[in-house]
């Protein structure tokens, strides 16, 4: 098999039947009783001992997996090694918030609560160096978020770190924050910067608050330009936005957003989707349903991105790194997307106020797998090895029912672990290139799905069928299953793109077809109650333009004058509708017949009787006509 440094544990097999010798598996339990990492295969979960630790207060992992930073309201910060629990660095800081490793784990960043007294105010906001254990930096924070936090953000390289202050964006050298602000980006009003993934050239991404009449603003610079914006895009109706890059840093996905729905539609006021090229090549609105958007994630490749959005049921879309609709996975209640590491399986679910369903797809085959419900989830992450789920049951969010539980990619629970308070829990991250890209594994067929040494009892099952009451008319099962109906599950959409109109000249008038033109004043007139004209100056168009070469096929006797001085307004209307329908088949007939195509006897016969339902439309037209 393929062997891979500091393995633990055999795993399962591959699709292709060779053992791959894997690493262990391993997360952290935060919760009332303090610190608990667990590791070992997914299916047999044990403590480790080496890291109990009491501390209660927040915890992370370094990006490569490698540390464990753990906050103790008591003594401060300790830096673990994961490998032997061993603790390398602590730090005399006992009143942390919130911390976050760089990405090369070179440095720990943390903030502590602001002194609202002037005599107390000290920096809040510290740069560790982990060489060294001292800090490298130290700055003023008043405010803290989890949307904006880290507040001082490293390119992957660590070669840059970039923080937003009043009116301009700083630029550290990363490697030295000891040697102060390098370059700025001059911005008013700024509220926020964004790094972009990825190697040089580094990409910083600023947005601008909507005020008064101004509309809101982000803009893509590249470093070492900063004195000019590469790509820029200014819309309204942005009160917060979160900027959303793919893997590599080529594309921008803007999610804009405001606390109040205007037009009283949604309870979570309105939101808008912008696409946004890193070199300023393309920009556009993403299409989506109407209504709010509730969830936008990229595959961890960077070449595609899903977006659930509408009415709840809403509609999941998969679009392409050029922003074209792919896929579309059907309505359903789901409001959460989590792809796997490796982007070869994503999970869509519904959680928050939704039922916890979760539904596993393989984004190669576009098939799902299989759906289960994780009830009253408020966490979801997958392993690094892409295999499995862990979904977590928190406080304050849940008080009670507490826990983990972990699930195979095929919706299979491997796992559960119960707590009084549980408060976070987490997967710890590996480097790229660890953990192999494997599809689904086959299905055990025959003796091969029975466990070995286990046999399991043969249980007759008699099915019994859904109770209906009597005279029940079905109405109501097929409200219900309006969600799963063909027109709304899982379809794949165009391969062309459609021409944004955004795109063409100004003064563009879109022309409509006469067809879709008449269509549109029926449908007008069906709202005002004027359905009956509308009928009658149909039927008058088309006797008036009926030729010759029709009336010359029609070889019946027109019948007998029917008296329709009997006959209410309502049963001429009906009949006019019926003799237009009827007309309309038989003129579909004549052209199969133009167009080669051989008629049985009784389509042959219904050609024949195309002069006398023109003659019964006639009158009846006149006859309204004079009443």
């Amino acid at each position: 098999g393929i062997i891979y440094p500091f393995c633990g544990r055999l795993m399962e097999s591959a699709a292709d039947g060779v053992a791959l010798d894997l690493p262990k598996l391993q997360l952290f339990v935060r919760g009332r009783d303090g610190l608990q990492v667990f590791d070992g295969p997914c299916d047999a979960l044990s403590e480790n001992s080496t890291f109990a630790n009491g501390a209660t207060g927040p915890a992370v992992y370094s990006k490569d997996g490698r540390l464990l930073a753990v906050s103790d309201a008591a003594t401060g910060v300790s830096i673990l090694s994961t490998a032997t629990g061993e603790t390398i660095m602590h730090i005399a800081r006992p009143a942390v918030v919130a911390m976050t490793f760089s990405p090369k784990a070179s440095f720990l960043l943390t903030w502590e609560r602001f002194a609202t007294d002037a005599e107390q105010r000290k920096p809040n906001l510290f740069v560790w160096s982990l060489s060294t254990g001292e800090p490298v930096g130290e700055y003023t924070q008043k405010k803290y978020s989890k949307e904006e936090w880290p507040s001082m953000q490293w390119t992957d390289d660590e070669a840059l770190c970039a923080r937003c202050v009043s009116n301009e964006v700083h630029i550290f050298d990363g490697r030295a924050i000891s040697e102060g602000i390098k370059h700025k980006i001059l911005l008013p009003n700024v509220a926020s910067v964004s790094v972009a993934p990825g190697a040089a050239p580094y990409k910083f991404a600023t947005f601008v608050e909507e005020k008064n009449t101004s509309p809101a603003s982000v803009k893509i610079y590249q470093f070492p330009r900063l004195d000019s914006a590469v790509a820029s895009k200014s819309f309204f109706k942005a009160q917060k936005v979160e900027c959303l890059w793919n893997s590599l840093g080529t594309v921008l996905l803007v999610l804009a957003q405001t606390d109040v729905d205007k037009s009283n539609k949604s309870y979570y006021g309105e939101s808008s989707l912008y696409y946004m090229a890193a070199d300023g090549s393309n920009e556009s609105l993403v299409p989506t349903k109407e209504g709010p958007i509730h969830d936008v994630k990229w595959n961890p490749k960077g070449t595609e991105f899903i977006v659930i959005s509408g009415y709840i049921p809403a509609t999941p879309v998969l679009f392409d790194a050029t922003c074209r609709p792919i896929f579309d996975f059907g309505a359903s209640h789901r409001n959460t997307i989590c792809w796997s590491p490796l982007g070869r399986f994503v999970c869509i679910c519904g959680f928050g106020n939704l039922a916890g369903d979760m539904d596993f797809w393989d984004r190669n085959k576009l098939k799902i797998i299989n759906s289960v419900k994780a009830d009253f989830t408020v966490s979801l992450e997958w392993a690094p090895d892409g295999r499995h789920v862990l979904t977590g049951v928190l406080h304050p969010r849940r008080r009670v029912d507490n826990g983990f539980r972990i699930w195979k990619y095929n919706g299979a629970l491997v796992h559960s672990f119960t707590a009084r308070e549980l408060y976070e829990v987490a997967w710890k991250p590996s480097v790229p290139g660890i953990y192999p890209d494997r599809p689904q594994s086959p299905k055990p067929r025959g003796a091969a799905a029975a466990q070995p040494g286990v046999s399991a009892p043969v249980v007759e099952v008699k099915k019994v069928g859904a109770y209906r009451p009597p005279h029940a008319s079905g109405a109501l099962s097929e409200l219900l299953r309006r969600e799963r109906n063909p027109d709304s599950g899982p379809k794949k959409l165009t391969s062309k793109p459609e021409k944004p109109v955004q795109n063409f000249p100004p003064g563009y008038v879109e022309t409509v077809s006469k067809n879709a033109s008449r269509n549109k004043k029926r449908r007008q007139k069906k709202k005002d109650g004027t359905e009956q004209d509308d009928e009658v100056e149909e039927a008058s168009a088309q006797v008036e333009t009926k030729t010759t070469t029709e009336t010359k096929m029609s070889t019946a006797t027109a019948p007998a004058v029917e008296d329709l001085s009997s006959l209410s307004q309502e049963e001429i209307s009906k009949r006019i509708r019926n003799m237009n329908k009827k007309i309309r088949d038989v003129q579909k007939l004549q052209e199969q017949k133009s167009q080669g195509k051989e008629l049985n006897a009784d389509q042959l016969s219904k050609l024949s009787t195309l002069g006398s339902l023109e003659t019964q439309l006639s009158e009846l037209t006149i006859h309204v006509k004079s009443t």
